[in-house]
């Protein structure tokens, strides 16, 4: 009968286990410093995200005080020497559309809906232009397309019209509550007094007059 010896052999020299040695110290710095490079850069595009995620909410929240705007009624009044009084102020709001121009005075500044539905910021403004080499008087409309959420994106300019007038006084466009493409703004001239009709279409802005001395 075989025994069967229970004791483990000894180890031989070469059989003795091998402990890798620690790496040298400039390799531990070196790791160290690429996780800090790392954290780091980690760190600062969460701050620029965060930064330009938070301008970003801000534009839209200026954006939506102007889509629900009710611009207060002057109304404006501008002669024959292309003096302007009794213009209503800019909103703070407007700033998001662009740098005030002492020539460009706000009519109406709301939301209106295309035939399809798509929502706009609707703008129109009495411009009176009076420097040495170009005098004019005129009311332009313009639609634009709302910013969204993306960090930079901004409202667009999609569709524009114009009516040119003389010495005038404009009161303040009123949004039509049954047609959401709709709004109208109504004047006063010497010889009578008249209604323009805004509509949002798809593709542009229509202005109409529809009644008064400047049909």
């Amino acid at each position: 009968m075989l025994r069967v010896n229970s004791q483990t052999d000894p180890l031989l020299p070469e059989d003795t286990l091998h402990y890798a040695p620690a790496a040298p110290r400039r390799h531990r710095v070196l790791r160290r410093a690429t996780w800090w490079v790392f954290a780091l850069a980690v760190a600062t595009f969460a701050i620029v995200w965060g930064w330009r995620a938070a301008n970003q909410l801000h534009y839209l929240w200026l954006q939506r005080q102007l889509m629900s705007y009710n611009l207060p009624d002057g109304p404006i009044q501008v002669d024959r020497n292309y003096t302007v009084t009794n213009a209503v102020k800019w909103p703070a709001a407007a700033q998001v559309l662009m740098p005030t121009r002492n020539w460009v005075y706000p009519i109406f500044i709301h939301k209106r809906f295309t035939p399809a539905g798509s929502p706009r910021l609707v703008m129109v403004t009495d411009n009176v232009v009076a420097n040495a080499s170009n005098r004019q008087i005129f009311v332009a409309a313009v639609a634009y397309v709302p910013a969204d959420i993306a960090p930079g994106s901004s409202l667009r300019a999609s569709a524009g019209a114009v009516i040119h007038h003389g010495a005038i006084r404009i009161h303040s466009g009123e949004a039509d509550t049954v047609d959401q493409s709709h709004f109208t703004i109504a004047y006063e001239t010497d010889r009578g007094s008249g209604t323009i009709d805004g509509w949002l279409m798809n593709d542009t802005i229509k202005l109409e007059v529809r009644d008064g001395p400047l049909r």
